[in-house]
């Protein structure tokens, strides 16, 4: 009797970090870099980007214009479609047991929520139907305009050693380590 061989590969986010620019018509700008940590052999990968936030007391519809996602600054030929709630895209590449940054450049329209008196930027960054962990992430959510500190309230939800701090009078940096999926 042979033993059967066994190809076994895997993947996890070393890093991933970005930045979302608010624009004073509710839009974002967003730029985000995911890096991967493979183990085999990849040909492909995806990315799904949710596109109805429910809150409690309302709730938007999203859209996703000008989706591109590079490589060391060269576009990479992708696939998109709007997949019920999500948009989903899904791009090739060759990588076995490398390690590979991706960039994703998009525009977030009608990307807001709230009431009277507030406006909201609700965003998973990572969410719960991440399959792999993430070792280090950090984001930057810039406003449009400079708001007085004491007429922002940022939190995030996660691991209890992530932080966040005003960088800026406009800005806000989110940053967590060890990730687990899910």
């Amino acid at each position: 009797v042979l033993p059967k061989n066994s190809f076994a590969k895997d993947y996890y986010f070393p890093k991933v970090s970005g930045t979302y620019n608010i624009n004073a018509d509710g839009s974002v700008d967003v730029v985000e870099m995911r890096t991967y940590n493979f183990d085999g052999s990849f040909s492909y990968a995806y990315i799904d980007i949710p596109l109805v936030i429910k809150r409690k007391g309302y709730s938007y519809n999203s859209r996703v214009t000008n989706f591109l996602v590079t490589e060391n600054g060269n576009p990479l030929k992708i696939t998109e479609q709007t997949r019920g709630d999500y948009f989903h895209a899904r791009w090739i590449y060759a990588a076995f047991n490398d390690q590979r940054t991706f960039t994703f450049s998009y525009k977030l329209t009608n990307a807001l929520g709230g009431g009277a008196n507030f406006d909201e930027f609700y965003w998973q960054v990572i969410g719960d139907k991440w399959d792999k962990q993430t070792t280090n992430a950090d984001f930057v959510v810039t406003f449009p305009k400079t708001i007085s500190k004491n007429q922002v309230y940022a939190f995030a939800h996660g691991p209890t050693n992530g932080n966040f701090d005003f960088i800026s009078d406009n800005s806000v940096r989110f940053t967590v380590s060890d990730i687990p999926s899910k």
